[in-house]
């Protein structure tokens, strides 16, 4: 879940996979940023459940994919 805190910035909060869906202890969490309308991305990382994300564009919508990570590699993206 996304909440803007500025026209530039947003807090992003999301849930753990559950216990049993877990490879692992997690290690960090993989958020690809996406642009709506133009496809412009960028990823960002985080050893929480959440992160503030700044310099965004104002007025302008964004897709997010977020990722777990464990010392056995990359889990699949969020939907």
């Amino acid at each position: 879940m996304g909440t803007a805190t500025t026209s530039r910035s947003a807090l992003l909060t999301w849930d753990p996979p559950l216990p049993e869906e877990q490879n692992g202890i997690i290690i960090n969490y993989i958020i690809n940023v996406t642009e709506a309308d133009s496809g412009v991305s960028f990823q960002l990382f985080s050893a929480n459940t959440s992160l503030l994300v700044e310099s965004l564009l104002p007025f302008t919508s964004y897709n997010l994919l977020i990722a777990a990570s464990t010392s056995v590699g990359t889990g699949p993206f969020s939907r």
